[in-house]
């Protein structure tokens, strides 16, 4: 943004214990702020807004915008003083938090998100969705929206493909909501069909057990990960929901086949540029692995028509409809 001659502060939660810090990174001042630890929807994320609007203040902003609704929606919602509010929705708030509770307590946390959520959209002046259908990860229809898909980093689109036959991919971490249990429970029937078969596990945490005969990698940047798209016979995407994941667009533009559940926004997504199996399928996912590695399935046309599809998250592209809306947002009365 700054070769547009757009200033840009970056205001985020620090790391619990650490103390405000503030740096410099590609062209934008970052302000990372000290809280109390606690980022919670019950609370209605008061800490967490008191300790931010100082910073927010001292850059004299003509546009806040946050960044998931709940963290930086409600920043840029108590903002509407000080300037305009805008507000990306990405994940599903409630989704998320059902898959980390459980019972009574879930379905509280959940209602209570969405309580915030509905009025956060009802006090910004604009919100964008990174997946075209509000009803991905909404509660509600926003006064005003607009679709802006995800940024992908240029390197997806260098990739020079030189894949490792047999070589499965996952990228997703060990939270249920990702599905890596569907994949395990399916690798059994993957080995027995296709002995040669390997899983290679990328940003696996440390924390979490490593499932027998699986190569695991911890965090990587946009650089390693393209080449991990780059080696991978095919990318699976076994999520029991998601909104319009990053990972599938980046491996668009990589050109690497993808097999997605139709979980969430990837109903609407993946098809045409992925095989699409059911979510909690380890059966349907297994079959699909096995075709595309014994190549009786031909993924050639799902590849192209990723490739088209990635065009869109281009850096150039998705920056140029930032500024767009932001003029739009400026001149709006």
């Amino acid at each position: 943004m700054g070769r547009h001659g757009v200033r840009v502060t970056v205001v985020a939660p620090a790391p619990p214990g650490l103390p405000a810090t503030t740096f410099a990174i590609e062209g934008a001042e970052v302000v990372l702020v000290p809280h109390d630890g606690r980022l919670l929807a019950a609370r209605r994320m008061r800490p967490w807004r008191r300790a931010a609007r100082p910073f927010v203040e001292a850059a004299q902003p003509d546009i806040v915008h946050g960044q998931n609704v709940i963290t930086g929606g409600v920043v840029a919602a108590d903002a509407a003083s000080l300037a305009r509010s805008i507000v990306t929705a990405r994940g599903n708030a409630r989704r998320d938090t059902l898959a980390a509770y459980s019972g009574v307590p879930a379905r509280i946390r959940a209602a209570l998100g969405d309580r915030l959520i509905r009025d956060v959209l009802d006090r910004v002046d604009m919100v964008v969705g990174v997946h075209p259908d509000w009803r991905v990860n909404l509660p509600a229809e926003p006064r005003r929206l607009t679709h802006i898909p995800n940024i992908v980093h240029g390197a997806f689109f260098r990739v020079e493909r030189s894949p490792v036959a047999g070589r499965v991919l996952y990228c997703g971490g060990a939270r249920r909501i990702k599905g890596f249990d569907v994949l395990e429970a399916a690798w059994s029937h993957v080995r027995a069909a296709v002995p040669g078969a390997s899983l290679r596990l990328v940003g696996w945490p440390a924390s979490a057990p490593a499932p027998d005969a699986a190569e695991t990698v911890g965090p990587v940047g946009a650089e390693q990960l393209a080449d991990e798209l780059a080696r991978a016979h095919v990318l699976v995407i076994p999520s029991r929901y998601e909104v319009s994941p990053i990972l599938l667009a980046e491996a668009w533009a990589s050109g690497t086949p993808v097999i997605a559940t139709s979980a969430g926004g990837m109903a609407s997504l993946a098809p045409g540029a992925a095989l699409v199996v059911l979510p909690d399928n380890p059966g349907g996912l297994a079959d699909a692995v096995v075709a595309v590695l014994e190549q009786t399935v031909d993924t050639t046309e799902n590849v192209s028509v990723g490739r088209a599809r990635a065009e869109a998250h281009q850096e150039e592209k998705v920056v140029a409809a930032h500024l767009e809306l932001y003029d739009d947002v400026l001149r709006s009365p």
